[in-house]
C-alpha cells in the first residue's frame, strides 16, 4: 500500500528518559587526557555526562525509559504490537535485546527487534514505528539505548570527550488525525566513510580471539575532523530535504534538536532561531557561560523563552551574554489548550518583563472577579472564544463534570486558565503565575513564577519543583 492512501497519522502519546545515578565531570576527563581545564567544554558545549554502574545492562536502562513512557501514555501492555530498541551496545551480540526489555515490561503481545543504528538509530527506529502504526494500526514502543561509556577508550581524546550513556522512549499511536505524525522524513548514509569511527573486533571480520589486544574492542576514531565535517553536511542536506518533504522551510522552524548536545555541530548547521525554557537559561546563566563569546552565534536571530514566563534579569541577560541584537521574547502558553497563549510579534517593541501580544487568534484578557476585563491591575487569565486546539472533553467524564469545574466553573461559558496577569494599555502583559499557587488535579501542571523565581535567587538550589500532595 502506497503512503499516500494511507489516511490515518501517528502522534507520540508517552514519553521516558533514564540517565544513571553517576555524573563524570569534564574535570575528571580534562585531568585523564592532560587537557587544559574548560577545554571540553569550550569545543562541545558538554558540561558532564553519566555513566552506567558496573552492575546496569543496557536492558536495565531501556526498561526503565520504557516504563516511564508506558506509564506516561497509559495503555494497556497489551496494547503494544511491537518493541523497536534502537542500540549499538545490546547486553550480547545474541540474542538480542529488544525481546528481553518487551518481555521484562510485560509486553507479551509485541513483537520486538533490535536497530543498530548508532547516532541515528533513533531516527531510523522512530521512522519504522510510524509506517508500522499507521499501516498496521497498532501502538509502538520505541526505546533508545546505549552505554557507550563501556566502549569509548578512556585514552583517546575524540571519543573519551563526547559518548555516555542513557536511554529514552517514545510510544506512538496510530490517529485518525491526517497529517499527523512524521510530516517530513530524510534518511541518508554513506558507507564511504564506514571505518571513520569502528569498534574493530567482535564482527565477523575481525571475530574476538585470544591475541586480540584490549584497544580493538573500544571505539576507535580515525580522523575526528572528517568525522565533524561528514555530521554537519549530512545534516544539513537531510533536514532541508525532510523540511521540503514536510512544505516547510528553515524560517518557520522554532526549535532545532540535533542527534547529540554538540554546540560545534549546531554553530555549524547555523541555527537562526532557537526555542528555549527560561528555566534553562538562568542555568547557563548560574554556570557562568557566556555563550555570545564562546561560540559563534551570527547566525541566530530569535530566541522564544517558552514553559514558563522569563524574568526580566533573564531577558537583559540574554542580550548582554547571548547577543545584543537577537530578538528574544518570552511566550506564554497552555499544555491543555496545546497552544500559545500569550507570544511575541516582529512587528511589536519588546519590553523587558513583559509579553508583547496575545496569539494570533487568541482572544485573551484579564478578568475581575465580577467577570469584567481589566487593563493595569492584576486579574485571571481567561479566553473569551474557542480555539480549535482547546480539548473538549476529560476522559471518562462523560457527563463533563470535571472538564466544566476545572476550566468554566469561575467564569460561565470562559476558559479561566488559573494564572494571574496583567494586561498593559498597549496590549502587553506580565504573567505573575498561577492564581491559587497549587497543583490543578484535573490540569498538567503549575508555573508559579513567584515561587521559582525566589528559588533560583538562592544560590544553593540548582532547580527546583513545586509538586501537590492530596491527604
Amino acid at each position: 500500500m502506497s503512503r499516500t492512501h494511507i489516511k490515518s497519522g501517528t502522534e507520540i502519546i508517552g514519553l521516558g528518559h533514564y540517565a544513571p545515578a553517576h555524573i563524570v565531570t569534564n574535570h575528571e576527563i580534562e585531568a585523564n587526557l592532560g587537557l587544559d581545564d574548560g577545554w571540553i567544554k569550550r569545543r562541545t558545549g558538554i558540561e558532564e555526562r553519566r555513566f552506567a554502574a558496573t552492575d546496569e545492562a543496557l536492558s536495565d536502562m531501556a526498561i526503565e525509559a520504557g516504563q516511564m513512557a508506558l506509564a506516561n501514555a497509559g495503555l494497556d501492555p497489551s496494547d503494544i504490537a511491537l518493541t523497536i530498541l534502537a542500540t549499538s551496545t545490546p547486553d550480547h551480540l545474541l540474542p538480542p535485546s529488544a525481546p528481553l526489555v518487551a518481555y521484562r515490561l510485560g509486553l507479551t503481545r509485541s513483537g520486538a527487534i533490535d536497530m543498530a543504528g548508532a547516532c541515528a538509530g533513533f531516527l531510523y527506529a522512530l521512522a519504522f514505528a510510524d509506517s508500522f502504526a499507521r499501516v498496521q494500526q497498532k501502538c509502538v514502543l520505541v526505546i533508545a539505548a546505549n552505554i557507550l561509556s563501556r566502549r569509548i577508550n578512556p585514552a583517546e581524546r575524540a571519543s573519551a570527550v563526547l559518548f555516555a550513556d542513557a536511554a529514552g522512549a517514545v510510544v506512538i499511536k496510530p490517529t485518525q488525525r491526517t497529517g499527523a505524525g512524521l510530516i517530513g522524513c530524510e534518511l541518508a548514509a554513506d558507507g564511504g566513510g564506514y571505518d571513520l569511527i569502528k569498534i574493530p573486533a567482535g564482527g565477523s571480520r575481525n571475530p574476538f580471539h585470544r591475541e586480540l589486544s584490549e584497544t580493538d574492542t573500544l571505539m576507535q576514531i580515525s580522523d575526528g575532523k572528517a568525522v565533524f565535517v561528514k555530521a554537519v553536511d549530512m545534516m544539513a542536506t537531510t533536514a532541508r530535504s525532510a523540511l521540503a518533504a514536510a512544505g516547510h522551510d528553515t524560517n518557520g522552524i522554532t526549535h532545532w534538536l540535533p542527534h547529540q548536545a554538540n554546540t560545534r555541530i549546531i554553530e555549524a548547521t547555523r541555527v537562526s532561531h532557537f526555542g528555549v525554557s527560561p528555566t534553562f537559561m538562568t542555568m547557563v546563566r548560574q554556570q557562568g557561560i557566556v555563550p555570545g563569546r564562546d561560540y559563534d552565534l551570527s547566525a541566530l536571530r530569535s530566541m522564544f523563552l517558552t514553559g514558563s514566563p522569563a524574568t526580566p534579569e533573564i531577558l537583559a541577560w540574554v542580550h548582554a551574554a547571548v547577543k545584543q541584537d537577537l530578538f528574544a521574547t518570552s511566550q506564554s502558553g497552555g499544555t491543555e489548550v496545546c497552544s500559545g497563549i500569550l507570544a511575541g510579534s516582529v512587528l511589536l517593541p519588546v519590553r523587558a518583563g513583559e509579553i508583547q501580544y496575545p496569539a494570533l487568534a487568541c482572544d485573551a484578557c484579564a478578568f475581575d472577579e465580577d467577570g469584567r476585563p481589566v487593563v493595569g491591575t492584576v486579574g485571571e487569565l481567561v479566553i473569551r472564544k474557542p480555539m480549535p486546539s482547546m480539548p473538549l472533553f476529560f476522559w471518562g467524564d462523560r457527563d463533563f463534570v470535571r472538564y466544566t469545574d476545572s476550566y468554566f466553573a469561575t467564569y460561565p461559558g470562559v476558559w479561566h486558565h488559573g494564572d494571574r496577569v496583567r494586561f498593559n494599555d498597549h496590549g502587553g502583559s506580565v504573567v505573575l503565575g498561577r492564581s491559587d499557587a497549587t497543583l490543578n488535579r484535573y490540569g498538567v501542571r503549575i508555573g508559579s513564577a513567584e515561587i521559582y523565581r525566589t528559588m533560583e535567587s538562592i544560590a544553593g538550589v540548582a532547580d527546583s519543583l513545586i509538586v501537590c500532595i492530596e491527604d
